[in-house]
C-alpha cells in the first residue's frame, strides 16, 4: 500500500474514542504513525524522484543543508517548476511534504 486509504482529509482536534476496523489509528495505542500513513494519495513522480535523489545524496555521506542543496542542483534535480534549490525553499518543501 502506498498510502493510507482511510486517511481523513479533515482532521478533528478531538481524538476519536473508538478505533475503526481496518484503520491505522487506535485511541489507546501510543505508537506514532509514520508520515506516509497520512498521505491522501500515492507519491507523485516528482516526490519519488526527489526521494530517490536524496537517498543518493545521503549514501554519499552528505548531511548538511548547504551540501544537500548543492548536490541536488549538481544532479539537475530541481523543484517542480524546474528552478534550482535554495536552502530556504528546500526547507519549505520538506515541511510541505511532511518531513
Amino acid at each position: 500500500m502506498e498510502y493510507n486509504v482511510h486517511y481523513q482529509a479533515t482532521i478533528s482536534t478531538t481524538p476519536n474514542s473508538q478505533a475503526g476496523v481496518g484503520q491505522i489509528e487506535a485511541p489507546d495505542d501510543q505508537r506514532c504513525n509514520v508520515p506516509f500513513q497520512y498521505r491522501s494519495g500515492a507519491p507523485s513522480e516528482y516526490e519519488m524522484m526527489l526521494c530517490s535523489s536524496l537517498s543518493e545524496v545521503f549514501i554519499k555521506g552528505i548531511e548538511t543543508l548547504p551540501e544537500i542543496v548543492k548536490s541536488l542542483n549538481h544532479m539537475n534535480v530541481g523543484m517542480p517548476n524546474g528552478e534550482p534549490w535554495t536552502a530556504e525553499i528546500f526547507e519549505l518543501e520538506m515541511a510541505r511534504m511532511g518531513h
